[in-house]
């Protein structure tokens, strides 16, 4: 009707269309990003008096102009929802977007020396630990603290340890980011004297069985000495030994006498009875026992029965599955989801009454503490396994920031009369 007036009174007639965001940016209706990261919204071009303005959620944004940058915050983590509105004297246009905001990416870490997470040392050496990381947003900065046993020890990105004590230590590094992201490398170093090494060899030569056999010797000695006594049977084998064939009576009372007067008789004495007789009686009162009285062969018999019984059963936990470390390492998340750090003393990552305190304040200093793990590999290591694996954690500060931060680890784990443990490195 309006229209029709118009045409009526003779005016020019003018026709508004309503705007068209078909040429809005971005095309998808859906839009992922992380926190720090830039998302620019573009409305197309219009002319005359049209009119923008930009919603986030329920807020509008300050401002007309044709494009809105929207870089979340750690705080607008989660679902959003961005509305562009076109006031036009046609009409009026409306296009939204979903987005989700994702916690910001953790630092990336450049260098992390030494590469091997368990060292050795002696009291008396200094370990320089280095942890250098950037940020993985525009704008954004990075601040690195070290603590030794749970307590703090230094900032940057470098650490001079010299260890006082002997023992154990843990040393981490934390590279925090501004945006709220961390990430975290974990030294365990065992300060320990070398000269304990160089004593174990001196029990080696100890056990030697030589000394027993020696008795044995003069033992067998002393029966040696009767063969000597064949001179004596030397005179008794006589000429009257081929005279008793003659006659066997009268031959005893003669023997002893008619011996010398025989000593024209030597070249009887060669002959082969004599010498059979004097050699064949005395091998039958002492050398017989000589060679079978020696229990010489009985001393390396006795010393090679305790070795037969030296080894030991087949070492335990030979026969861990990867399914039963998966099992502990989802015990391993729902102890520190649940701040429950019996369980965790339990399985053995907490090994001290001091430990133990430090993690109960770390609990009490978080809120929606949220802990995934995930495994990355399984290495034989005598009867233990070496096991590498990463853990994401993301909670609150105490100042309300959501925090996410991921750190590597690496442990051995063995069977223990209550089932799987954690234990140190080695051992």
């Amino acid at each position: 009707m309006l229209a029709a007036l118009v045409v009526a009174a003779g005016l020019p007639e003018r026709v508004h269309a309503a705007p068209s965001l078909a040429g809005a940016s971005p095309r998808a209706r859906k839009v992922r990003l992380r926190v720090g990261e830039r998302q620019r919204f573009a409305a197309p071009a219009v002319g005359g008096e049209a009119r923008c303005t930009w919603r986030l959620d329920d807020h509008t944004v300050p401002g007309m102009a044709l494009t809105w940058d929207f870089v979340p915050t750690p705080r607008q983590m989660g679902e959003h929802r961005v509305t562009l509105r076109l006031d036009a004297p046609g009409g009026v246009a409306e296009r939204w977007w979903a987005v989700r905001v994702e916690p910001p990416r953790p630092p990336r870490v450049e260098v992390a020396s030494p590469a091997n997470p368990a060292l050795e040392i002696g009291p008396d050496q200094t370990v320089e630990l280095v942890l250098r990381a950037r940020p993985s947003a525009d704008g954004e900065t990075v601040h690195t603290s070290w603590t030794v046993d749970g307590a703090l020890a230094g900032e940057g990105e470098k650490l001079e340890l010299s260890p006082a004590r002997l023992g154990r230590i843990r040393v981490r590094a934390l590279a925090t980011g501004s945006l709220g992201s961390a990430t975290a490398r974990e030294w365990e170093i065992d300060v320990g004297p070398t000269v304990l090494a160089a004593a174990t060899p001196t029990t080696a030569p100890a056990p030697t069985t030589v000394p027993p056999p020696p008795p044995t010797v003069p033992a067998t000695a002393p029966t040696l000495p009767p063969p000597p006594t064949t001179t004596t049977v030397a005179a008794l084998p006589t000429t009257t030994l081929p005279v008793q064939p003659t006659t066997t009576p009268t031959a005893r009372p003669s023997p002893p006498r008619p011996a010398p007067a025989t000593a024209t008789a030597p070249p009887r004495a060669p002959t082969t009875t004599l010498p059979a007789v004097a050699r064949a009686t005395p091998p039958t009162t002492a050398p017989r026992e000589a060679p079978t009285s020696p229990p010489r062969t009985l001393p390396p018999r006795v010393a090679s029965v305790p070795p037969s019984s030296v080894p030991a059963p087949p070492a335990a936990g030979a026969d861990i599955s990867t399914g039963e470390i998966e099992v502990l390492l989802q015990r391993y998340a729902a102890a520190w989801r649940k701040h429950d750090v019996e369980e965790l003393r339990r399985l053995g990552q907490v090994t001290s009454d001091s430990q133990a305190a430090a993690l109960r304040d770390y609990f009490a200093q978080v809120d929606d503490l949220d802990v995934e793990v995930q495994l990355l590999e399984v290495r034989p290591s005598g009867d233990h396994r070496t096991v590498r694996f990463t853990r994401r954690d993301r909670f609150r500060d105490p100042l309300g920031q959501l925090v996410s931060q991921e750190t590597a680890i690496q442990k051995d784990v063995a069977r223990t009369t209550s089932g799987l443990r954690f234990v140190p490195s080695g051992r």
